[in-house]
């Protein structure tokens, strides 16, 4: 599934074969201790279904996939560290499913922002030592923070420090990893937009 998901007919086909269900009922907290190479296929074919594919995110949104997802990155807070194979795709499953502005307040109710701000303090050398984890990580923040609740939640629960000490590290992140800096230039003008307490804290 994870790689047939890859064509934009197979997403579509999936999605109709009512494949979102089944995989949202196999998330389960204890999957990437139990099964690691279960869990990095579960979360890379639902990041994979519901990439640029509005009916699979809404069909994944309405399985209630979003608080099983966060329990997962709550149950393994450093996931980054001990299993970024695992935690890339669940970072993109969360990015992807966000495009879908039900599922944008659908993770804030669950919770998904002190997780995700506490990811990016907790690793302040993923630039260097995971770049595309960063970049699912970053963009998962900017995606969900066109959610006006989200975006004032992550200014509350200081999404500021971090991305600014990123900026500091790493200096030559346009010209190292542009893909990583752009993520990061997109994640600080989402959480600004229209916001003018985190405008202030940028600031």
């Amino acid at each position: 599934i994870t790689i047939l998901s890859l064509d934009d007919e197979n997403q579509a086909s999936f999605g109709r074969a009512g494949v979102v269900a089944p995989l949202v009922g196999l998330l389960t907290p204890d999957l990437p201790a139990t099964n690691h190479a279960l869990a990095e296929q579960l979360l890379g074919a639902i990041g994979n279904l519901s990439a640029d594919n509005p009916e699979n995110q809404a069909s994944f949104g309405r399985a209630g996939v979003a608080a099983p997802l966060i329990r997962l990155l709550t149950a393994h807070p450093d996931l980054p560290a001990t299993s970024p194979a695992v935690a890339e795709p669940l970072l993109r499953a969360i990015g992807n499913l966000s495009w879908d502005d039900k599922n944008q307040a659908s993770f804030g109710r669950a919770g998904v922002v002190g997780p995700l701000v506490g990811l990016l303090t907790a690793h302040p050398d993923l630039p260097a030592t995971s770049p595309a984890l960063a970049e699912e990580l970053l963009g998962a923040i900017a995606t969900l923070s066109l959610d006006k609740e989200n975006q004032a939640s992550f200014g509350r629960a200081g999404v500021v420090a971090p991305l600014f000490g990123l900026l500091a590290a790493h200096p030559n992140l346009p010209a190292t990893s542009p893909a990583l800096a752009e993520q990061l230039l997109w994640a600080i003008g989402s959480l600004s937009l229209d916001n003018p307490e985190n405008q202030a804290s940028f600031g």
